[in-house]
C-alpha cells in the first residue's frame, strides 16, 4: 500500500506542478504578446487560445493536488459547530458522496473523451488540434479526486485543512 500511496502522491504532485507551469506560461505568453504588439505591431495569434485551453487544463490538473494539500475551499461553519463524533460522521459522508460523484464524472468524462477521439473532432482555432487532447485531463483529474476522497474516508489523509476563522 505504501508504494501505491507514494506513486499516487507523485502523480498528484506532478499534475499540480505541471498545472502551475501552465499558469506561468500563460503569464509569460501574455506579457510577450503585449510587448510584441507594442514593439512590432503584431502579437502572438495563438496566445488567447493557448491561455484559454491552458487555464482549462491547469484547473483540472491542479484540483487533486490542491485537495491533497488541504488548501481547497471548504465551507464547514456548520460542521465545526457540531460535536466531534457527528462532525466526523458528516465528514465521512461527504467523502463517500465526493468519491461517488467523482467516479461518476470519471466515467462520463472518459466516455465523452473516447467519443471525441473516435469521431476525430477537431478544435478549429488559431491552432488546430484534436479535441480529446484537451478533454483527456477531465477523466484523469476526476479519477485522482475520487482516490483522494477514498484516502480521506479511509483515514490515510488527515491533512490539516487551511481554515480561516
Amino acid at each position: 500500500m505504501r508504494v501505491v500511496t507514494k506513486l499516487y502522491t507523485f502523480v498528484v504532485n506532478g499534475a499540480g506542478w505541471f498545472g502551475a507551469l501552465l499558469l506561468f506560461l500563460i503569464a509569460f505568453a501574455t506579457v510577450a504578446d503585449v510587448i510584441l504588439r507594442n514593439v512590432t505591431g503584431r502579437g502572438l495569434r495563438w496566445q488567447i487560445d493557448f491561455a484559454e485551453y491552458a487555464l482549462f487544463i491547469s484547473t483540472f490538473l491542479m484540483a487533486p493536488w490542491i485537495m491533497s494539500l488541504g488548501a481547497h475551499v471548504r465551507v464547514d461553519f456548520l460542521v465545526r459547530t457540531l460535536p466531534e463524533r457527528i462532525s466526523r460522521h458528516l465528514d465521512n459522508f461527504a467523502n463517500v458522496v465526493g468519491a461517488a460523484l467523482c467516479a461518476l464524472l470519471t466515467w462520463y468524462a472518459l466516455s465523452e473523451t473516447l467519443d471525441s477521439m473516435s469521431r476525430g473532432t477537431l478544435v478549429l482555432k488559431s491552432v488546430v488540434f484534436p479535441e480529446w487532447w484537451a478533454m483527456v485531463v477531465m477523466p484523469f483529474s476526476f479519477a485522482l479526486l475520487c482516490v483522494e476522497f477514498i484516502l480521506r474516508f479511509a483515514g490515510y489523509r488527515r491533512v490539516h485543512e487551511n481554515v480561516s476563522v
